[in-house]
């Protein structure tokens, strides 16, 4: 079975409190941002491969190709009741970092200055970080015939390389003629294991399963953050 897929996809934003105060009406490097609803386009072609050679083999295949987001409508937000609090963050003309006019005047910043629900939302969002190109796999035996009950699988994940940090900053000379600086993380593959053994006894379907995450050990530095390492989990079940 081959399955090519042309999406489309919608992102909803993040929704605060309506009694938010002026300090925290927007302040998104604390994680802090009014309520809007942004919409996003996905592009690319996205497929997947399953293959049954015999009834103990089964392997999967998932890929994605030339993929990429396109944000369609920046969303509204909302209107802040006081306009006279000219001391409220979101007047701040700091560039960049996550609130502020961004380094955009007053009228570029907000078609109409006097009403919050204007904003344009121009260079508040960050930039595409999704892989162009990514893949997955799995396989799974089933090895009844031999050993009755037991079966295992292997499975791994890839991606290329991947966006982690777009911005600008005029204080630590990352922009050279208003050019953005845009840092990647290598590509990445992860490989995963499974073995599980099932039986009947007292009347109960049960089963013992053994799942090792990122059996290669790769604890590389992604972005800003090392890959966590290997990780082993046993774990029984029974069904009534």
């Amino acid at each position: 079975m081959l399955d090519v897929v042309f999406g489309q996809a919608s992102d909803p934003g993040r929704v605060r409190p309506h009694n938010e105060d002026a300090a925290g009406f927007y302040n998104a490097n604390a994680g802090i941002a009014p309520a809007f609803t942004v919409t996003d386009r996905s592009k690319g072609w996205d497929g997947d491969v399953t293959y049954s050679p015999t009834k103990a083999l089964q392997l999967i295949v998932n890929y994605t190709i030339n993929a990429s987001v396109q944000r369609l409508d920046l969303g509204q937000y909302p209107k802040y009741p006081y306009p006279q609090d000219r001391w409220a963050v979101w007047y701040f003309q700091n560039g960049t970092g996550g609130f502020g006019l961004q380094g955009l005047t007053l009228n570029q910043f907000y078609t109409n200055p006097q009403d919050t629900s204007t904003n344009t939302n121009l260079g508040t969002f960050p930039g595409d970080d999704t892989p162009r190109y990514s893949a997955d796999f799995f396989i799974h035996y089933d090895f009844g015939q031999w050993v009755k009950g037991f079966s295992a699988g292997i499975g791994g994940t890839w991606h290329s390389q991947e966006e982690f940090f777009s911005g600008l900053t005029h204080g630590s000379g990352q922009a050279e003629g208003g050019t953005a600086y845009i840092a990647y993380s290598p590509s990445l593959f992860l490989l995963n294991i499974e073995a599980k053994y099932q039986w009947m006894n007292w009347g109960h379907k049960q089963y013992i399963q053994l799942n090792v995450d990122n059996a290669l050990n790769d604890q590389k530095l992604y972005g800003l953050i090392y890959q966590s390492p290997i990780m082993a989990k046993l774990s029984y079940g029974v069904a009534f």
